[in-house]
């Protein structure tokens, strides 16, 4: 079974960690969640958070004032 240190070392950021790198993060981490579809992180909730895309689509955008929707990033995880 894949561990949370396995799935870390297979984000490219975290590659080349140590392994005691690896599990300090992995001892703060929440536990890996599964999402549906819908808002995981509204603005002025994620200043702190680190979101990890293991599997599947995530957009991220905000919402100018005037109601229209500006994407900023496209991720796409097999």
């Amino acid at each position: 079974m894949e561990t949370l240190i396995d799935r870390l070392r297979a984000v490219r950021a975290f590659r080349n960690l140590p392994v005691s790198a690896l599990t300090k993060i992995a001892q703060i981490a929440s536990p890996p969640t599964t999402y549906q579809a819908g808002e995981l992180i509204s603005d002025g909730q994620g200043e702190q958070a680190l979101l990890l895309v293991v599997a599947g689509k995530a957009k991220v955008s905000l919402l100018s004032v005037d109601g229209n929707e500006n994407i900023l990033y496209l991720v796409n995880h097999h």
